[in-house]
Order: C-alpha cells, then sequence, then structure tokens
C-alpha cells in the first residue's frame, strides 16, 4: 500500500478497479513509506473487516491474520487471509494455535487461505488440518519458489467440512507476479444444512 517497491500505488485500490471487485486492505507494518499487509477481494461487499495480530517475536516482522465478513445469499461467510512466519517454526506454531482460537469451529462457514510457510505432512500442517479441512490435500500442489516450484506452501482451509465441497484446486503457472505461485481452489456449498 504506497510503498516504494511498487511505485507508491495503493495496490488494493487498483486491484479493485481492474477487476471491478471490491478489495480491503489490513495493515500488518509500516514499510518503504507505506504500508505492507494482506488484501482480500470479493465480488460481494465486505460487511466488515477486522485485523487480527498474531503472536511473534520482538524485533521480526509482524504476522496478521486479515478477516472479512460477508454474506452470499443471505448466509454468513467469515474468510480470512494470513502470511505466516518464514523461518521459526516455533512461531508459526503459534500462530496456527491463534488462528484456531481466534475462528473456532462453529456453524458460521471459515475459509482461511494463505502462505503458511510449511510442506504438506510437516507439524504445521497437522495442527491446522486438525481443525480445519484442507482444500488441496492430496493434490501435492507446487507452489514455491515461483519460476520454479518444488513444495507447496500455500494453502486454502475451511471449515465446517461439511458445509464445502472441493471442486477443483490447481497452482496457476504464473511465476511472475510474486515469489509464490497463485493457489486456485473452486468450492461449493451446501446451504441445506444451515
Amino acid at each position: 500500500h504506497r510503498v516504494r517497491r511498487s511505485g507508491e500505488v495503493e495496490q488494493t485500490a487498483e486491484l479493485a478497479r481492474l477487476t471491478g471487485l471490491y478489495g480491503a486492505f489490513g495493515k500488518a507494518i509500516d514499510y518503504q513509506g507505506g504500508e505492507y499487509g494482506q488484501a482480500i477481494l470479493s465480488r460481494v461487499p465486505l460487511e466488515s473487516t477486522e485485523v487480527h495480530h498474531l503472536p511473534g517475536v520482538d524485533g521480526r516482522e509482524r504476522r496478521i491474520a486479515f478477516a472479512a465478513a460477508l454474506n452470499i445469499d443471505g448466509q454468513g461467510l467469515t474468510f480470512v487471509t494470513t502470511h505466516l512466519d518464514h523461518q521459526l517454526k516455533d512461531e508459526r506454531l503459534k500462530q496456527i494455535a491463534q488462528l484456531n482460537e481466534l475462528f473456532p469451529a462453529m456453524d458460521r462457514p471459515v475459509i482461511l487461505t494463505g502462505d503458511v510457510n510449511a510442506v504438506p505432512e510437516s507439524d504445521e500442517w497437522r495442527m491446522l488440518s486438525s481443525a480445519w479441512h484442507d482444500a488441496t490435500a492430496g493434490r501435492r500442489l507446487q507452489t514455491f519458489p515461483a519460476p520454479r516450484p518444488a513444495r507447496q506452501l500455500d494453502y486454502v482451509f475451511f471449515r465446517p467440512e461439511k458445509h464445502f465441497h472441493v471442486l477443483h484446486a490447481e497452482a496457476v503457472d504464473e511465476g511472475v507476479a510474486s515469489d509464490h505461485r497463485p493457489v486456485l481452489v473452486v468450492l461449493s456449498w451446501n446451504d441445506k444444512d444451515w
């Protein structure tokens, strides 16, 4: 958001304009004269957004979970994006514990996306998978590094499981826009259970 490395452009607003979507930005830290954090784009208006600060070590980049409340055809949904610590496993585990507490299993469906900085079957993945359903499970998507991806660090989780069905999941063949490949997941949801 208005940082030097991206030409001081308000990126969320520009992406929303270019795509015709609603956009919101959640600040994690001040960076290069602007703000660095997470963004959410949506086809439906965002009812509210909230930045949740995750546990971390002083002097290291602050990590957040950025959550948006939406209403789709009369049903509430919470969408969350995050980016966990890239070096310290103990910090990632604390951050995951906080995510599990912030968004408890309840009837309101929640989708959690982001860079977990951990591979499938890792302790971090197991901790998330014990509370969430991994939409990419069993697919072994290669998301990092973007030019020649060799491992999966990026995911889409959801809960409760009974509300969703995974129709499609893939790592998109895009190696320029980021240092990670985007993950595309198509979910259907069963509102008859609500």
